[in-house]
């Protein structure tokens, strides 16, 4: 009896051994995807990629380190319909999470970060913490491996899922985090030394000066600054007390003037950040002139509003000019969201909601819209951008588009990549017209239609190139997808040279 009980106790504390490792296991395996913010003085994506897959490769890389996908069973990734099926247990049990299949409902039950994925084999669809959802591509049964849509499962639990045509390679990793953090759980940073602070509730405020003026109150009003000596300038929300500005309708006005506007010249440097900003300017935050400029860490909720009956839209989220970055920004918009229409004006890691109007990347228009270097990396798009029917295809305005820009001038060196569009309700993919003698030369888009494409009627085709007499584009690339490279999505006229690739899975 001694000896049994015994037994008994070695058991039991053996299990709690067991139980201690495997809860270590995995809070290191929790580690795996540190919510590295993109860099705040650079370009890079935030946080470096921690797991490799490879299409028919039966092993994956973690953090370096060579694991079977599947133990015992040798299956690797495969490509079905254009997107990736594997099974997807261990990699989820990397990641700290769980695999549960139920065999008499043919389902798998994921849980991740507090997140529950549900699939059925054979099925497309599934329920994502109780919401339903469409799938591409269903699970299956291959060779006895439940194979599971692993874009569709990582990308809802919050990662990002990077594909690489030509080595047919994917990368997992973090998702930048959204612009602005919460108060609660944000650190506040320390105030410059010499910093103008401003606190409490601010009416219109008035910059006539270099330096650095921090705000940690709510302006009801807006900001302004039209610098004359030289020098840098920081206007930035004190993090950790959710600065706002509200911009304040001037009378009589539909659309008055921007909430933050900074005019530079070639001897500024400029830096805009951690600022929510509401209200329904002509652009949320204008910096302009040929003064080097760094907008980050800005939330916008650029609403629309009705005056004497008519709906009227902002009119658009940042406009920074040539020599800028926006970084790491949210843009809720009625409008245009980012413009990056002047010469080597960049965007990294942004997240842009459209609502009913207006382009995700806008390029230019007219006049404004020429030179080199209009880059766009990681922008995820979400929302709407209902066609206008007073601007079919053949029409020169490039609006209601993800990526729109019509031309009068010469435009060159135009990189958009890592662009992930949720939806397909938007006037146009991407709209480019040259005109007056126009060149567009040397463009490459590429990115993924998370749920495909489509005309949203006769007069609105998903992706338009119009050359017109006299004018040109050339160089072209776009790398959407399959489904993307389908003529039927194409309105195509001029002396137009493009090249559709369909690397993606």
């Amino acid at each position: 009896m001694l000896k049994t009980k015994q037994r008994c106790l070695k058991t039991i504390v053996l299990s709690l051994l067991v139980a201690c490792m495997v809860m270590v296991c995995f809070m290191q395996q929790g580690k795996l995807f540190p919510r590295a913010y993109a860099s705040e003085d650079n370009n890079s994506e935030a946080g470096e990629p921690a797991i490799e897959l490879q299409i028919n490769n039966p092993t994956m890389k973690v953090n370096g380190i060579e694991k079977e996908i599947n133990p015992g069973k040798g299956t690797a990734p495969i490509l079905v319909n254009g997107q990736i099926l594997l099974p997807i247990g261990a990699l989820i049990e990397e990641l700290g999470g769980s695999f549960g299949w139920d065999g008499d409902e043919q389902k798998v039950t994921l849980k991740l970060m507090e997140k529950e994925i549900q699939l059925w084999v054979n099925t497309n669809k599934a329920v994502v913490n109780g919401n339903e959802k469409k799938l591409d591509v269903p699970p299956q049964i291959i060779n006895g491996s439940i194979m599971i849509p692993l874009r569709f499962v990582l990308e809802n639990f919050d990662f990002c899922v990077n594909w690489n045509g030509t080595d047919r390679k994917i990368i997992i990793s973090s998702q930048p985090p959204s612009a602005v953090t919460s108060a609660s759980t944000v650190t506040p940073e320390p105030v410059p030394k010499g910093a103008v602070v401003l606190t409490g509730n601010i009416g219109d405020y008035q910059i006539d000066k270099t330096g650095t003026y921090v705000i940690s109150g709510t302006v009801t009003g807006n900001i302004t600054a039209d610098l004359q000596e030289p020098g840098e300038i920081v206007i930035m929300g004190q993090r950790g007390t959710d600065p706002v500005v509200f911009g304040i309708p001037r009378p009589g006005e539909k659309r008055h003037v921007s909430h933050i506007i900074v005019r530079t010249n070639a001897d500024h440097k400029v830096t805009i950040k951690n600022f929510r900003i509401e209200g329904n300017g002509h652009n949320a935050l204008e910096c302009n002139g040929d003064g080097t400029k760094l907008i980050k860490n800005i939330h916008i909720i650029n609403y629309t509003r009705v005056i004497d009956g008519e709906e009227v839209f902002g009119a658009g989220s940042i406009n920074a000019e040539e020599n800028s970055k926006i970084v790491n920004c949210y843009m809720e918009t009625g409008d245009d969201a980012i413009k990056i229409t002047e010469p080597n004006s960049r965007a990294y890691n942004n997240t842009v909601v459209l609502k009913n109007n207006g382009s995700a990347i806008q390029l230019g228009w007219g006049k404004r819209g020429n030179g080199p270097n209009h880059i766009a990396e990681n922008t995820t798009v979400k929302g709407s951008s209902r066609p206008n029917p007073n601007h079919p295809d053949e029409s020169r305005n490039p609006g209601r588009s993800i990526i729109g820009g019509a031309f009068e001038n010469d435009i060159s060196n135009i990189r958009i990549t890592g662009l992930k569009v949720h939806g397909t309700y938007y006037g146009h993919v991407i709209k480019l017209v040259a005109y007056n003698g126009a060149v567009i030369d040397t463009v490459y888009i590429e990115g993924t239609l998370l749920d495909g494409i489509e005309n949203v009627d006769s007069e609105h085709t998903a992706i338009v190139l119009i050359a017109e007499e006299g004018s040109q584009i050339k160089n072209v690339t776009i790398d959407l997808g399959e489904v993307a490279a389908d003529p039927e999505y194409h309105y195509i006229t001029g002396d137009v040279d493009v090249t559709f690739v369909a690397s993606k899975e």
